[in-house]
């Protein structure tokens, strides 16, 4: 990654000085990250990789969502979609940095920048002008664009539930779907609870979906790890050896989930 430009003029500059400290780091950070062209994955799990790779018990994935939404309020970043990934452009980049590559390592925004919360102004005409530049890119060659999908899908096999041979070109698009709404951390990590609760006889569930299933029925369900392993505890007490919960049965809301999987 070529050296980055950081004028004496960024700690005067209203922009930035409008967000927060964190906020302010997080886009110094981002200057040192970001390809020729200004441009970035916008998902929270690869900026907090890439920008604070020191500090991954400290920062969240809240966070990086909060200060960039702060970031987009002040007209320091937009952001655009490509292919159903989120990436961002840096505003204002090519007054402050030397363009050396003549492609991006990243999609272009042609013409796809999401309205900001509020007015530009005159940093929103820069940002249209830059988007004339004739950037292109092949994100294949891009080094930060991992194989989601793929990870996805091999980590799912790692967990003996239900294993498939091969990535479908089904599964691909269920899993770019649900990544559209969450990290790929996020899913994941609701993958390990699940396989948790089904393989652990601590937890009554033991109903084993395929990957497709999973990510349409279980995800959500499964996103929270505490608030799982409450729903599935076993409860020597409870009728029919399950946990019951406050106004409910297993013939009840416990009846109707049951109901629910085989659909």
């Amino acid at each position: 990654m070529p050296n980055r430009i950081l004028k004496d003029s960024i700690a005067t500059s209203e922009n930035l000085n409008a967000c927060c400290v964190d906020a302010q780091m997080l886009f110094i950070r981002l200057i040192t990250k970001a390809d020729d062209y200004g441009l970035f994955e916008a998902r929270p799990a690869i900026v907090r990789a890439y920008c604070y790779p020191l500090l991954l018990d400290k920062v969240s994935e809240v966070d990086i969502r909060k200060w960039l939404k702060e970031l987009e309020r002040n007209n320091l970043v937009r952001f655009y979609e490509h292919d159903g990934i989120d990436y961002m452009t840096l505003v204002n980049w090519e007054r402050h940095q030397r363009i050396r590559n003549q492609h991006s390592k990243y999609p272009s925004p042609n013409g796809n920048l999401r309205q900001p919360a509020a007015d530009c102004g005159e940093l929103l005409q820069v940002a249209a002008q830059s988007e004339s530049n004739p950037i292109q890119s092949n994100p294949e060659s891009n080094p930060y664009m991992s194989d989601l999908p793929r990870q996805i899908f091999d980590h799912w096999n790692t967990k003996k539930l239900k294993t498939h041979r091969k990535l479908t070109d089904k599964q691909r698009t269920k899993v770019k779907s649900a990544l559209k709404d969450y990290s790929a951390e996020e899913i994941t990590k609701a993958i390990d609870t699940y396989a948790e609760i089904v393989q652990s006889p601590k937890y009554y569930w033991k109903y084993v979906w395929t990957l497709d299933d999973f990510l349409a029925k279980g995800l959500e369900k499964f996103m929270d790890p505490d608030i799982a392993r409450a729903n599935y505890a076993v409860d020597k007490g409870g009728a029919n050896g399950r946990r019951t919960m406050s106004g409910n049965t297993p013939g009840g809301a416990f009846g109707r989930l049951e109901a629910e999987m085989q659909d």
